[in-house]
This record gives structure tokens, sequence and C-alpha cells, in this order.
């Protein structure tokens, strides 16, 4: 804290991870007055496949025609770190994905808040352009630093007219080493790869750790007091979730993500 009390807040740094809701990640928070449900089966780690969680299957899951994988991992044994976050920061439990649908739109409304597709481009074809604007975009308008640390091709920014090429992208593996030297800008925004991204099949304690270890950086490389942290999830991934989609409609929001 500074000496006006105020928080000195330099950097904030946004990690988003895949496919998973509130009730298949947090059960264990439930003494501590979080709305999860407790008595769905164990989910055993790694999971053994990825389940449907395309708009057909969220529309199915909304009107009740069709099921979600309705299982919960063991919070404390296998995601411990995600268990402290929240009892010692704070948790949006009922944080929802902006669609009901898989990993691009939502990833897009988090760079830029807007999306022009409800599906994942098709990976057979050359990746699409979008003339959109973007939260980096704008940060470097406003004399903000930023950098994105992507996925493979640059994912998901590179889809941004804006921002395809810039150098300021960079690989997520760069992060970590940026962070402990201490040159990370004031917008840093993190994704990872399979299987440090949590997507199904992938275990989930190895994208936990990756979570942990860019933190630890930060904080190794003197940036704890000056920075906020935010980590949320793209989409529900087909898991099931026992609070419904609060406006009830196909278009949005999607299932609880937290935050």
């Amino acid at each position: 804290m500074g000496t006006s009390g105020h928080a000195n807040i330099g950097r904030v740094v946004v990690m988003v991870q895949e496919n998973h809701t509130t009730d298949n990640y947090f059960r264990s928070l439930a003494p501590w007055g979080v709305n999860v449900a407790t008595d769905w089966p164990t989910q055993t780690n790694p999971p053994v496949k990825d389940q449907p969680h395309d708009r057909r299957a969220y529309g199915a899951w909304l009107n009740g025609t069709g099921k979600a994988t309705r299982t919960q991992f063991d919070t404390a044994a296998v995601l411990p770190y995600y268990a402290w976050l929240p009892l010692h920061g704070a948790l949006l439990e009922n944080h929802c994905s902006g669609f009901g649908t898989n990993s691009t739109p939502n990833h897009l409304l988090l760079v830029g808040g807007q999306t022009p597709t409800l599906r994942n481009p098709p990976r057979n074809q050359p990746a699409p352009l979008w003339d959109m604007p973007s939260l980096p975009g704008h940060a470097q308008d406003h004399g903000v630093s930023w950098r994105c640390y992507t996925a493979s091709n640059d994912y998901p920014v590179g889809f941004y007219t804006q921002l395809n090429g810039s150098p300021n992208l960079a690989p997520s593996a760069v992060f970590v080493a940026d962070a402990l030297a201490g040159n990370l800008p004031q917008l840093c925004c993190l994704w990872h790869n399979s299987p440090e991204d949590e997507h199904p099949p992938a275990d989930v304690t190895v994208g936990m750790g990756a979570v942990q270890q860019a933190v630890d950086a930060v904080v190794k490389g003197g940036g704890w007091e000056e920075t906020v942290f935010l980590l949320t999830w793209d989409d529900w991934g087909g898991w099931d979730d026992h609070v419904a989609t609060p406006d009830g409609v196909q278009v949005a929001y999607g299932p609880r993500v937290r935050c």
C-alpha cells in the first residue's frame, strides 16, 4: 500500500485457462459458502476425453434435451493452488463464459469484448483476420505498455488485424523469464498450450502448476506489490454446472466458469 492508503497498481496480468465449470473444479470450497454441488462423482485426473461443448451441445444442455458430464475434481487433492487462491484473494463464483460454445468466441470476448463467430475457425483453412478493436490495441493507443503471451500461432490474438504480427506478441513460455527479470509491461495477457491450458484430456494439475509458476515468477521478479492478477477460463468444456445460465437463452451467457 502507498502512503496515501491506495494500492500502487502498476500492472494487470490476465490469465486464461480452458474448459471447466465452477462445479467441476471447486467442490472443496463449499464449507466456505461457495455455491457448488458437493455430491457428484469424483472426476479422474487426467480426464479420459474431451466432452462435446459446441453450440449444439450447449443448446441441448440448456434446453434439457442433452446432458453434460456431471463429475467433479477433488479440488484439495489435484487443484490445491486453485483452492488456495479464492481463500486468499477473491472469487467470482457466478462469472459466466460469454457464450455457451467452445473456445474461440469466448477468447475473443476476453480480448476485445465482441466476436464475429460462434464457433472455432476450421483448422484446415487459413486462419481468419478480423478488423476489430481490442483491449491491447486500446492500451497501445493510450500509451499503456502491453504484451500478449500466446498459445501456438499467436492464439487467440493473431485473429486481430490490429495485433497480428505485432512485436508485442510472444510465446507463453517467455512469460516466466520476463517476469523474473522484472520486464513485464503494464498489461499482460497469458495463454498456454496443452497440457498447460487444462483443456481435456490434459492433467489439470499441470495447468494449475503453470499458473502458479507464472505468479511465483512475478513475485520473485519484485512485482508482487504492484500487480493485480485475474484468472479465468474460456468456456464450460461440456462439464455440468448446477446453476442455470442467467438469462436462459442460447446466445449468451454460457455456464459458470468463475474468475
